[in-house]
């Protein structure tokens, strides 16, 4: 992935992006994307429990408000898509110093189920104190066992989708 000057608006590969998230001994440290991923087949009717991961997700690291926020963004997103007028272009996700996602893992869960290629970025003088991991060793506080099971599996199918060894 190319690194671009800082504030640039500038298109990757999705799947760039998610390889890029991967650690150098294989950790994958966005399993937020995956439960995103899954919340949207729950909005679309595709399963039925997506939307009570998510929300378990968020009220559990952060706030029940911040599960309630995150899932209004995510509805958003997918009503301007929907009609239309979502352009990746226009809504650029922000990424660190260090290319880690800093906002706008929505938007990735939404370019992957809705198999758009290609994603619009900014670079952002930023960097996380402790990382941005959001990968088994965080979400396994949050979720349990038979839960993990289910968002591992449905990386292994999304890496796949993108052809992710």
């Amino acid at each position: 992935m190319n690194i671009p000057p800082f504030g640039e608006n500038t298109e990757c590969d999705v799947r760039d992006l998610i390889i890029h998230q991967i650690t150098s001994y294989g950790y994958f440290k966005r399993l937020d994307i995956v439960v995103k991923y899954m919340a949207i087949e729950n909005l679309r009717g595709d399963s039925s429990f997506g939307c009570e991961l998510h929300d378990k997700l968020y009220s559990r690291l952060f706030s029940k408000k911040s599960a309630r926020d995150h899932m209004k963004r995510l509805k958003k997103i997918l009503e301007l898509i929907d009609s239309g007028k979502f352009e990746m272009k226009k809504h650029p996700l922000s990424l660190s110093t260090r290319l880690n996602i800093w906002d706008g893992a929505h938007r990735i869960a939404c370019a992957i189920y809705f198999d758009r290629p290609i994603i619009n970025f900014k670079r952002i003088r930023r960097e996380f104190k402790r990382g941005s991991d959001m990968g088994a060793n965080r979400l396994k506080k949050v979720f349990s066992q038979e839960e993990m099971l289910l968002i591992e599996q449905k990386k292994e199918e999304l890496f796949k989708k993108l052809k992710i060894d």
